[in-house]
């Protein structure tokens, strides 16, 4: 039998079923709720809210991570404070054995006892670093003994004589590559002072980074005596100096008037014996169809000669060229030594084609001084009249010639130079004008002097005395002075004498004019077996901050130039400029440092093997920290700390091991350098803890910090998905109750209609 739906069916209660079921909707919702106010939590299974359950979930796998982030970092930050904590009792010791070797210094002051007292007291500080090195340790790791410090692979330590990996990421890998490309090599300061000798007395006030300090020395005075005096305070001043000595292949430049017909013959072999030579161009005066060359071998001190036998006109006229002579003395068999090569080396001046007519000569004079730039060399053929330079005021430079009578009544001629003046009387002519003047005659008589006389003229290099130089060089400033009969005090101090032709049969590089004598030719000058040649001051150590600065008095007897030959009294050093990796790397003097990302490093280059390229591998090593949440290489640092052992601190001035008893630098032996590597080390280990605390302070510290504002947001988003908002909540819950009321008093208000119904049926 099938029950017809129907309100008041007594046995399908539809009214019932549904107050029953509103009714456990409520008790659910109700129980939901109060579990979301009792546990504060609104999302506590995927099906709360699947969503919000999964982003949840993945804030909190993050929060954890990052928990665990700043643990590391808290951990990391212990580390470092333990390295530090023995470094600053490392700081205390050095600056302990300084005082002690300070105090061992004063041997004076001192008895032997309380030297020897000293030195064990030294020995006793050598044995504390040591025993930090060893003992420093945190969670069983040691930390200062070298075991955390990073390995090389290929490392060349004579092109880099110093590394600092600092920190080193390998991304990944189980090393790291690294490249130097050095585009300038790191420089010293430099002033150099020419010459071998000094003019005057003088005294010079130089200084450096370190300080100043006066010398005086008289004109007596040798390089090698300027550069010990200088030596002797390269502690103090922080400049050093050296004698420039080398061996020295003589040279002359053989001139001729006119254009292009300059040679520059140069012994092919250093020194006084090889140089010992002496060159003459003769020229046949009834006319040489063929151009050839002599030559007499030189013994002991009297030197060789070389003959060039000009190719002449039927009127005796030279109508050889300098390019022919030239290749004359580079091929002739004569000028060749027993293994085929070539004695002497004869060039043509720079841009030169040598297709000019070269004159014959064979006397040689010399005038004026290569301190005073206007030095110049004269070749001449054989009875050249003697060259007087004479001024008058407001006249131009001009050549004239006047006659002498001497005692025996010969007359003679002499070649008078009218040098240019003002119309005060001062000399305008420079070395350079009167070599232009004699290539290039600006009147006719002058220029049929020169004809006839045939005497030519180039000026002597200030700058590189063993050399006259071949055309107009900046060398040949100086202004001229007018000269005087050899018989006659001059009244200028500067002047010079008469210029008297003659051969000068000495290697030497002549300072006034050579004597007269024999019609030998023209000597090569300049030879030397290795004398100074002048003074380098520079700086001890390289780089921008290093400077030199040399004040003479009276400065124009000591010119000083720089690398570049410009003269000044002062000049800095420069940075070396270098790429690390592909990256520009900061220089300072011989450092060059790279900072990125991946890479922390400082490499010092040794300047005595200069290179362009290199490269090694950091193979291993370090301490690895996990700095971030993520166990991924880009949030990870692996630093590295060096070893603190005695045999380990230190660097070019020597190790602090060496200073134990016995050793080359106790405080017995040796204070000075002592002291020296007492405070390389001292700023060695000053230089490690700025470099951790950088790393404690600017990564580790900022990476927590970073945690702790990320944990906190991340925290808070969490809540904001998974937490309970109890306002909500709480008025969820009161609907819930009322509802539960109301549902249970229409289930109970359904429950007696129907039991009114059952009592009608009854009755």
């Amino acid at each position: 039998m099938t029950a017809v739906f129907n309100p008041h069916n007594l046995q399908v209660d539809i009214n019932a079923l549904t107050g029953r079921l509103a009714l456990k909707q409520t008790e659910t919702a109700l129980s939901k709720s109060i579990r979301n106010l009792s546990s504060g939590i609104r999302i506590h299974s995927a099906k709360d809210d699947p969503a919000g359950f999964t982003a949840a979930t993945a804030m909190q796998t993050e929060i954890t991570s990052t928990n665990q982030a700043v643990k590391n970092a808290e951990r990391a930050n212990s580390v470092i404070a333990t390295v530090d904590n023995a470094l600053a009792h490392l700081d205390s010791l050095m600056n302990d054995l300084r005082g002690l070797v300070t105090q061992a210094a004063s041997t004076g002051g001192e008895s032997p006892e309380t030297l020897a007292s000293l030195q064990l007291q030294a020995d006793a500080v050598l044995s504390s670093i040591d025993f930090i090195s060893a003992a420093t340790k945190f969670n069983d790791q040691k930390l200062l003994d070298g075991s955390l410090d990073f390995t090389t692979f290929g490392l060349d330590k004579n092109a880099i004589s110093k590394l600092v990996v600092n920190q080193a990421n390998f991304l990944g890998r189980t090393e790291k590559d690294i490249s130097v490309q050095v585009f300038e090599p790191p420089q010293q300061a430099a002033l150099y002072y020419p010459y071998g000798a000094l003019k005057s007395d003088t005294t010079l006030d130089i200084g450096g980074t370190g300080g100043y300090q006066s010398f005086s020395f008289d004109k007596e005075a040798t390089v090698w005596d300027i550069a010990d005096a200088v030596n002797r305070y390269r502690d103090s001043t922080g400049v050093a100096a050296v004698v420039r000595a080398e061996a020295i292949p003589g040279s002359l430049i053989l001139t001729s008037n006119g254009l292009d017909n300059d040679i520059i013959l140069t012994a092919s072999v250093a020194g006084r014996a090889a140089g010992n030579a002496v060159v003459r161009f003769t020229a046949p005066k009834d006319g040489n169809d063929t151009l050839s060359l002599n030559f007499t071998e030189g013994y002991g001190n009297t030197p060789c000669i070389i003959e060039v036998v000009l190719q002449t006109d039927q009127t005796g006229a030279s109508v050889t060229t300098a390019a022919q002579v030239a290749d004359l003395i580079n091929t002739s068999p004569l000028l060749k030594d027993g293994f085929g090569n070539g004695r002497f080396n004869a060039a043509l001046p720079e841009k030169a084609a040598g297709s000019g007519i070269v004159q014959p000569f064979n006397q040689i004079a010399y005038y004026g001084d290569p301190k005073q730039s206007n030095q110049l060399q004269f070749l001449a053929p054989q009875n050249s009249p003697k060259i007087r330079f004479v001024s008058e005021p407001n006249s131009p430079l001009s050549l004239s010639e006047q006659s002498v009578v001497a005692d025996d009544g010969t007359v003679t001629k002499d070649l008078i130079v009218h040098l240019e003046t003002d119309r005060n009387g001062l000399v305008r002519t420079t070395a350079n004008d009167l070599v232009r003047f004699f290539d290039y005659p600006s009147d006719e008589n002058s220029q049929e002097i020169l004809k006839k006389l045939g005497i030519s003229v180039s000026v002597v290099d200030s700058l590189n005395s063993n050399l006259p130089c071949a055309a107009d060089p900046p060398n040949g400033a100086g202004v001229l002075v007018p000269t005087y009969n050899g018989d006659c005090p001059p009244q200028d101090v500067n002047a010079f004498p008469d210029i008297v032709f003659g051969s000068y049969a000495a290697s030497d590089f002549p300072t006034e004019s050579p004597p007269a004598a024999d019609n030998l030719g023209a000597v090569l000058i300049g030879a030397s077996d290795g004398e100074g040649l002048g003074i380098t001051f520079y700086s001890v150590e390289y780089g921008s901050q290093e400077f030199v600065s040399v004040l003479p008095f009276p400065t124009t007897d000591f010119p000083l130039t720089d690398n570049s030959g410009i003269r000044t009294d002062k000049t800095y050093g420069k940075d070396i400029v270098a790429q690390i990796n592909g990256q520009w790397a900061n220089g300072n003097g011989r450092i060059a440092s790279a900072c990125v990302s991946d890479l922390d490093i400082a490499v010092t280059v040794n300047p005595e093997n200069y290179f362009q390229t290199t490269g090694f591998r950091i193979s291993g090593g370090g301490t690895l920290l996990q700095l971030g949440q993520d166990a991924v290489s880009e949030q990870q640092a692996r630093i590295g700390i060096p070893s603190v052992h005695s045999t380990a601190l230190g660097g070019t001035n020597g190790y602090l091991s060496q200073l134990r008893t016995g050793e080359p630098f106790d405080l017995l032996t040796d204070t000075a350098q002592a002291y020296q590597i007492v405070m390389d080390v001292t700023k060695q280990i000053a230089e490690l803890r700025g470099r951790l605390g950088a790393f404690q302070k600017n990564q580790v510290e900022t990476v927590m910090n970073h945690h702790l504002d990320s944990i906190e947001i991340e925290s808070g988003a969490k809540s904001g998905i998974a937490d309970v908002d109890f306002a909500a909540q709480s008025s969820e819950m009161a609907r819930q109750q009322v509802l539960m009321q109301a549902n249970i008093s229409v289930l109970q208000m359904n429950s007696q209609r129907t039991q009114m119904l059952l009592g009608l049926l009854q009755g």
